[in-house]
């Protein structure tokens, strides 16, 4: 983002002109599509670009008015991949960024690709950029460290936990263990199922591993057998294959997983999503590759965004996002043999 700025900003004169077009940008930073094009949405609601007719950017002027009260500078750490892969994570974002613009703050959206251990980079940013606070999207590493440490150079942390069933304190959360008991209790009351299996990938961070083990737990709980089984690169076909051969076993697909198959193996995958009962935990995955939404039922577990961001971008006004004394839980609603297509974006 602040690339991106910065060179419309080094290029800006009195008069407007044509600026790189979303895709050139994208080549020439090798970015994705999908991200850069939430870089220019903000760079528009500034006030630094506008699109016109025939594919073109507009760089306004230095001149150029602008009806903009800006309350705080707002950093948004991003991940790619997540961003890319994860539509719930999507939507959340595109969701806050949006409700957050509309009551006067700026945001800078931070871009990164996952890190191992603590995010110095993303932290570097944030304290170079001098954004006033921090709403960070979990789980993507950061840690209660992480916060104290934003906190020292003064800049407030306000988490949103999206994943289910664990991460770190946050004063926003989206439980979905209610959803996924009564997923399961579905499972258990049909005559078929006597298992299920979760699918984790081989780079899971360690709050995805306690993730995963927390829903093990869970599903448990509910008098159903469970294992956990690996997702290993250059094995997906195989390990898709095998899957369809247990005629009594449902599948759950964190996000992580379901991200995977979806970009690695997409024709494989929908012979699953036909063949065996899948439980999307994390919401509905994104095709990107398939040549059209499968027809197949699927149980979801998701929510509204809307009133997420609302009461987020609220608060921040108000002052309450800070407060750390109690988390303000959203549940996510279990939606049982929906039709995936549904509920999947359209490319």
């Amino acid at each position: 983002m602040k690339i991106i700025r910065d060179l419309a900003v080094k290029q800006q004169n009195s008069a407007p002109q044509i600026f790189l077009s979303l895709r050139d940008a994208g080549r020439r930073f090798g970015v994705p599509t999908s991200v850069m094009a939430a870089i220019y949405t903000q760079l528009t609601k500034e006030g630094v670009l506008s699109s016109i007719r025939g594919s073109h950017t507009r760089l306004h002027g230095r001149g150029t008015a602008r009806n903009l009260k800006v309350r705080a500078l707002i950093g948004m750490p991003i991940s790619i991949s997540r961003f890319q892969a994860l539509q719930d994570y999507r939507r959340c974002f595109l969701a806050i960024h949006g409700e957050l613009h509309q009551r006067g703050f700026l945001t800078n959206t931070i871009f990164f690709k996952q890190p191992k251990g603590q995010p110095e980079l993303v932290i570097a940013q944030l304290k170079k950029d001098k954004v006033d606070a921090v709403v960070w999207l979990l789980p993507d590493q950061a840690d209660q460290d992480t916060a104290l440490r934003l906190r020292d150079l003064g800049i407030q942390f306000v988490g949103v936990n999206i994943a289910p069933l664990s991460g770190i304190a946050c004063r926003y959360q989206v439980q979905r263990q209610q959803a996924v008991r009564t997923i399961m209790r579905s499972w258990r009351k049909d005559p078929v199922i006597k298992s299920a299996t979760i699918v984790r990938i081989s780079s899971e961070t360690p709050a995805d591993e306690e993730r995963l083990a927390k829903l093990r737990v869970l599903v448990e709980s509910e008098k159903l057998k469970c294992e956990i089984a690996t997702l290993r690169e250059g094995r997906v076909s195989p390990f898709l294959k095998s899957l369809c051969t247990n005629k009594t076993g449902g599948v759950i697909l964190p996000a992580a997983a379901a991200a995977l198959l979806a970009w690695r193996a997409p024709e494989a995958l929908t012979d699953v999503l036909r063949t065996c009962r899948i439980a999307l935990i994390d919401g509905p995955m994104h095709l990107p590759f398939s040549e059209r939404i499968p027809e197949a039922e699927v149980d979801l577990c998701t929510t509204e965004w809307s009133p997420v961001a609302k009461r987020i971008a609220e608060d921040l006004l108000t002052g309450e996002a800070f407060d750390d004394s109690e988390a303000i839980v959203f549940e996510a609603r279990p939606y049982l043999r929906v039709l995936l297509s549904h509920y999947v974006e359209r490319k």
